[in-house]
């Protein structure tokens, strides 16, 4: 069984982060304006400006409102370098709307890191000038299960490898990324950038000081950040950005060794081949699902106290150890609903069948609904079908929980549909592989293929039998096995 614990892991860290779990920000605790007194006159000058020249040059503009010394206030913002325009302008206008008043109240100076931007005010002048404060550390909590010595070695030599090429760059362009193999399962993802305004030696500078901070802030852990106002690193075990972006560093030795830790008899090594198997599967579902409920889950659970799902139904009916694509099996076990048409018919398992379980999740969390309301109501044979006709009828965001109507982005809720339907494909080979959901999920320049009509699988299967066990013939089907009910999700 995979250890769920770090799938709830996730959920519990999404939850209680800031509304806004991308949205990380420090307030000077020291300095602070009025209402309507001139210096906010200024700060409103300079919010207009920052944002009416988004996405600037590079990603990067930098203004001053100069007036009286006590008025005077210097601002820059600075997309990531793998930013399209648009995501830049929407990045810049979502800080100025709300690190004033909302995250740094009525404070004269402060700084905002989102994912795809940074914006910075200050009634003292930084510009040009290499700042290390304040800083900001954030690690994923969660340790990697194996070779952690291999790993720290990689995520530094990674680190280093990227700030030089960052470094080396066109002034105004310092920004690279690069992929780093740990094992055959396992890749690490690292990002570097400098704000446009340094020189290629004060980027040097800048991130050879924040790469120092890593060991001490993230040592062991599967992800982590660095954050500086005029640089930082970033590393975690799925894609973040885009990765054809074309600033990657060169191969080398140091940098992507590609070594697959042994596999023993004994239980010491079968407890590091599950590790892995967590981390490669677990872990990209996880990524996916904390991106999701940023927008959706923290008004769901407040909606539907008693909406439950189980979670650690996700992979338990069979691990697949590593360089294994799929499996077959005689004994089928978990939630009907979750179950892949593959495995639940003929005990066929995979990675992808993880991906049918996920999509059937996202529907139920946009829906606000259980799998099988749908059917009990009279309104769908299953929640994978109706979402469909909605989809095939255009509309879509029929099939949206009421409460949140008016409290989302109604072009992520459509593509979080979209993503959902192309993950209950009956193909498991037309499936997305979760770090491509990742994807989907974090940028809309990622292009999605159509959807295809959900085959209905159960339809002989009353609803209440949620949760079963099946031995049989796989090679039979799913109507000649014998199915035992339970009562975990009944009621």
């Amino acid at each position: 069984m995979l250890n769920s614990a770090i799938i709830f892991h996730y959920f519990s860290l999404s939850l209680s982060m800031h509304a806004n779990a991308l949205t990380l920000y420090k307030c000077n605790t020291n300095n602070f304006f009025t209402a309507n007194s001139s210096y906010e006159s200024s700060l409103n000058l300079l919010f207009s400006t920052l944002s009416t020249n988004a996405p600037g040059t590079n990603g990067f503009f930098n203004y001053s409102v100069i007036r009286t010394p006590n008025d005077t206030v210097y601002g820059i913002f600075q997309c990531r370098g793998d930013t399209t325009d648009g995501s830049c302008r929407d990045c810049v206008m979502e800080a100025t709307r709300n690190v004033a008043y909302q995250f740094c109240p009525f404070r004269k100076s402060a700084v905002v890191w989102y994912d795809d931007c940074l914006l910075r005010y200050s009634d003292q002048n930084f510009f040009s000038v290499v700042s290390t404060e304040p800083l900001y550390e954030l690690d994923s909590r969660v340790d990697i299960a194996f070779d952690t010595t291999r790993f720290n070695q990689l995520v530094m030599a990674t680190l280093t490898a990227i700030a030089a090429n960052a470094s080396s760059l066109v002034v105004g362009e310092m920004f690279a990324t690069h992929e780093a193999i740990f094992t055959s399962n396992i890749t690490l993802y690292t990002l570097a950038q400098c704000n446009s305004d340094l020189s290629n030696t004060e980027c040097q500078d800048c991130l050879t000081r924040v790469i120092r901070g890593i060991p001490g802030c993230c040592r062991n852990k599967i992800g982590g950040r660095l954050l500086f106002p005029s640089c930082y690193v970033r590393y975690e075990l799925y894609p973040f950005y885009q990765l054809s972006w074309t600033n990657q560093v060169p191969p080398s030795e140091s940098a992507t060794p590609d070594q697959q830790p042994p596999l023993h008899s004994s239980e010491q090594g079968k407890s590091k081949s599950l590790n892995v198997m967590i981390i490669a599967i677990v872990l990209p579902i996880t990524a996916s699902i904390l991106l999701l409920v940023l927008c959706l889950s923290v008004l769901l659970w407040r909606a539907n106290r008693k909406y439950m799902i189980l979670i650690s139904d996700f992979g338990m009916a069979r691990i697949i150890q590593i360089d294994e694509t799929h499996i077959n099996t005689r004994r089928i076990a978990g939630t009907f609903c979750y179950m892949s048409p593959e495995y639940a018919m003929h005990g066929i398992f995979s990675i992808k069948s993880d991906v049918y379980s996920f999509g059937v999740l996202l529907l139920e969390i946009i829906t606000g609904k259980k799998h099988q309301t749908f059917s009990l109501l009279g309104i769908g044979e299953d929640i994978s079908t109706y979402a469909w006709k909605l989809w095939n009828d255009g509309t879509p965001l029929d099939i949206l929980e009421s409460s949140l109507r008016d409290k989302c982005s109604r072009d992520m809720v459509i593509r979080c549909i979209h993503i959902a339907l192309l993950c209950v494909h009956d193909d498991p080979v037309q499936r997305p592989s979760m770090a491509s959901i990742v994807l989907m999920l974090n940028s809309y320049s990622v292009t999605l293929p159509e959807p295809k009509e959900p085959m209905y699988f159960k339809s002989n299967i009353r609803e209440n039998n949620d949760s079963a066990a099946v031995d049989g013939d796989q090679s039979k089907g799913l109507s000649s096995n014998i199915i035992s009910t339970s009562e975990m999700d009944r009621g």
